[in-house]
């Protein structure tokens, strides 16, 4: 069931990917403005490896961020840019 579901992703990636469907600017900003929540998302937990989460990164237990902004307000800034 697992690899039904993983093909069907991997077919719509691949028909949202193509030239035919990105050659309008919207569906470029669309697409740009997916991709960038997709990484907002990633970024907002913390770092979970159970054994090498702490090896030297500082930030092992909340997510990373630089002057008290997360790295994922910054990219949710992008996808709101890139959806305006």
């Amino acid at each position: 069931m697992l690899c039904l579901l993983v093909a069907i992703v991997a077919m719509l990636a691949a028909v949202a990917t193509g030239p035919a469907v990105l050659r309008s600017r919207r569906n470029r900003a669309l697409f740009a403005a997916a991709v960038s929540f997709v990484v907002t998302m990633s970024f907002i937990g913390p770092n979970g490896w159970w054994y090498v989460s702490s090896c030297g990164v500082p930030w092992w237990d909340k997510p990373p961020s630089i002057a008290e902004f997360g790295f994922s307000t910054v990219v949710f800034a992008a996808t709101v840019v890139a959806l305006l």
